[in-house]
C-alpha cells in the first residue's frame, strides 16, 4: 500500500503518517468494542417441589417479558430461572421487583434472589412469550458458524431499536433485513483492514466477515439487527465511518453492494476476498484475540453460564484439565463459569477451538487467570465405597499405581478415600480412568494436606 503502511508508536497505539484522520484506530487500540447489555436475568431461592412449568409463567406479566428457560437439575437441587427481557432496563427492573420477596406466602422463609445474567438466553423461534402492548415479530432461525448458537433474526417491523441506537439509517431494501455492516474508504480514514478486522470480530454476535480491497473495504455481518446496530453504535463513538450495506453478507462469497464512498482509493488490482467464520468453525481460521493483557499474551479462556449450556462442573474440569497446556482453572460461582489458564497462547486458542467444537461456547477472558502452583486443584475423592461394591483396600492399591500419585487419606466416617496427585492433569487422568472403572470419583473441595 505504499505510503499508506502502518506504523506502531509507542504505548501499543497505531498511527498512520500523514493521515489526517489517523486517531480513529489509535482509539480502538485502546478501547475495544463494548458489549451489548444483557436483557436476562437468572432467579434463585425456589422450593425443590416447584414445576418448571409454573416457573417458565413466573415472570409472565412483567414488562417486557419474552421468554424463560429452567435448565435441567437433579431432585437434590433447587431449580434456577432465566428470563430474557427486551431491554436491560426491563430486566433490571424485573430483578428488582422480584429480589427480596418471598415465593410462596406461606412459606416467608424462601426469599427470591434475582440479577442480571452473565449472557443473554438463546430465545428460539416460536417459544417467545408475546411481549405486552407490542405486536409480536416475524422470526427465523439461523445458526451462527461455530458457536452452536441459535438466534432468532426479527424480520417485521416490531423489532425494537435499543435505546440510543434510533438514529441509526435503515435498510435500502425493506424487503430484507440488513445485519451487515461495511466500512469503506478505509485508508483514507487512516484504518487498517486488519485492525477493522479485530475490531469487528470481538463484536457481540459477528458471525462473518468478508474483506474487498478493490473497496478498500470490509463487510461484517451479524446475527441479528440488534447486534448490528449495537456495533454500528460502538463504530460511530469511535469515528469508524460504519454504513449499513445494501444487502447482506453472501456467504458463499459475493459481495454486497455498498453504498458508494465519497472518495473513492485508488485504482488497484481487484484480490479475493478472505471470509472468516467464527471460532470453532471446521476448516476456517480462528478468530484473533482483540487485544494482549498483562504487558503479554492473553492465555485464559472462559465458559460462563454452565447450567443454561446444559454442562456440568465436573465434566468442564476433568476436560479442561487434560488439555495441551493447561495450568489452572477457577471456578466462579456466581457466574456459573470456569476460568482457564494455559501455558501459551496457542494452546489456550487450541483448547477454545476444540471446546467450541463440543458446542461449550468458550470465549476469551478479559484478563489471565492469576495461578500459583498452590492454587491448582489435585486432589479426586471417592466417598461411600461400601454402597459402590468397594473396599478402602482395593482403592488405596488401585491409586497407588495411577501415574502421578502422591499421597491417599482414608475418612472412615464417610467411608471413602482422598488422593493427591503431582499436578491437576494427572489427577484429572485418574478421575477418569476411575471412573471407567465406575468408582464415581469425583474431585475433593480442596487438596490434601500432606503435612503432619
Amino acid at each position: 500500500f505504499g505510503s499508506s503502511l502502518l506504523a506502531r508508536g509507542e504505548g501499543g497505539a497505531v498511527s498512520v503518517p500523514g493521515a489526517s484522520t489517523g486517531h480513529c484506530l489509535e482509539e480502538w487500540i485502546l478501547r475495544p468494542p463494548k458489549m451489548m447489555p444483557v436483557s436476562t436475568i437468572y432467579v434463585i431461592g425456589f422450593p425443590l417441589e416447584v414445576f418448571p412449568r409454573d416457573l417458565k409463567n413466573f415472570c409472565r406479566f412483567l414488562p417486557g417479558f419474552v421468554d424463560a428457560n429452567v435448565p435441567p437439575t437433579n431432585s437434590q437441587e433447587p431449580p434456577v430461572l432465566f428470563a430474557k427481557f427486551l431491554t436491560n432496563a426491563d430486566a433490571t427492573a424485573a430483578a428488582q421487583r422480584i429480589s427480596g420477596q418471598p415465593f410462596d406466602l406461606d412459606q416467608p422463609q424462601m426469599i427470591l434472589s434475582a440479577e442480571l445474567a452473565s449472557r443473554d438466553l438463546d430465545v428460539r423461534a416460536g417459544q417467545a412469550a408475546v411481549p405486552q402492548q407490542q405486536p409480536r415479530p416475524q422470526t427465523m432461525v439461523t445458526t451462527i458458524p461455530g458457536r452452536g448458537v441459535t438466534t432468532t433474526i426479527a424480520t417485521g417491523a416490531a423489532m425494537q431499536q435499543p435505546g440510543g441506537y434510533g438514529a441509526q439509517k435503515r435498510s435500502l431494501n425493506p424487503e430484507e433485513e440488513i445485519v451487515t455492516l461495511t466500512v469503506l474508504g478505509t485508508r483514507e480514514k487512516g484504518l487498517s483492514l486488519d485492525s477493522l478486522q479485530e475490531w469487528f470480530a470481538a463484536c457481540p454476535g459477528c458471525v462473518a466477515l468478508q474483506v474487498n480491497e478493490r473497496l478498500d473495504g470490509i463487510f461484517a455481518k451479524f446475527a441479528s439487527r440488534i447486534e448490528a446496530e449495537y456495533a454500528m453504535a460502538e463504530a460511530g463513538t469511535q469515528n469508524l465511518g460504519a454504513e449499513w450495506a445494501r444487502r447482506n453478507l453472501d456467504e458463499n462469497g459475493v459481495p454486497p453492494m455498498a453504498a458508494p464512498v465519497a472518495a473513492a482509493p485508488q485504482p488497484m488490482a481487484a484480490a479475493p476476498v478472505t471470509m472468516y467464520g467464527n471460532l470453532g468453525d471446521p476448516g476456517q481460521p480462528p478468530a484473533k484475540r482483540a487485544y494482549a493483557v498483562d504487558g503479554g499474551e492473553l492465555t485464559t479462556i472462559t465458559v460462563l453460564s454452565m447450567r443454561e449450556k446444559g454442562l456440568q462442573q465436573g465434566d468442564l474440569e476433568a476436560w479442561f484439565r487434560k488439555r495441551p497446556g493447561y495450568m489452572g482453572l477457577q471456578v466462579n460461582t456466581r457466574l456459573d463459569g470456569l476460568f482457564v489458564r494455559f501455558i501459551s497462547a496457542a494452546d489456550a486458542e487450541q483448547a477454545l477451538i476444540e471446546a467450541n467444537n463440543l458446542q461449550y461456547r468458550a470465549e476469551w477472558a478479559r484478563r489471565n487467570l492469576d495461578v500459583g502452583k498452590e492454587s491448582e486443584l489435585n486432589t479426586i475423592t471417592v466417598l461411600g465405597a461400601r454402597d459402590k461394591g468397594l473396599t478402602i483396600e482395593q482403592l488405596q492399591q488401585w491409586f497407588q499405581q495411577r501415574p502421578g500419585y502422591a499421597a491417599i487419606k482414608v475418612n472412615e466416617r464417610i467411608d471413602g478415600v482422598f488422593v493427591k496427585f503431582n499436578s491437576g492433569a494427572e489427577a484429572a487422568q485418574a478421575m477418569a480412568d476411575a471412573n471407567e472403572m465406575q468408582f464415581r470419583a469425583e474431585w475433593a473441595r480442596r487438596n490434601l494436606d500432606q503435612t503432619p
